[in-house]
């Protein structure tokens, strides 16, 4: 249980610094700007087995069995172009 508020705790400070924007100069529209965010999202999972039996598992439950997460999205923009890249990784196990 410590293991998981540790991992709650970290996981929101790294929000709230990934929320915060610093620029240290203005760029002009023929620059190319990159912008990066981290963040995290809490879901749960709902689904049917091939039987046909409905399946939940919720996010307490996810977060116990969770090895690794990450996510962010990724941003470069230059005049009227702009690519987006937005990444999810996500590692569960159980020993069931």
């Amino acid at each position: 249980m410590a293991f998981e508020k540790g991992l709650l705790i970290l996981m929101t400070m790294l929000l709230l610094l990934a929320a915060t924007s610093v620029s240290a100069e203005e760029k002009s529209a023929d620059q190319w700007q990159f912008d990066t965010t981290v963040y995290l999202w809490g879901a749960t999972m709902k689904m049917h087995t091939p039987a046909g039996d409905p399946v939940m598992i919720n996010f307490g439950t996810i977060l116990k069995n969770l090895d690794f997460a990450a996510m962010a999205t990724f941003n470069a923009r230059k005049d009227k172009f702009s690519m987006l890249a937005d990444v999810i990784y996500m590692d569960l196990s159980d020993s069931i």
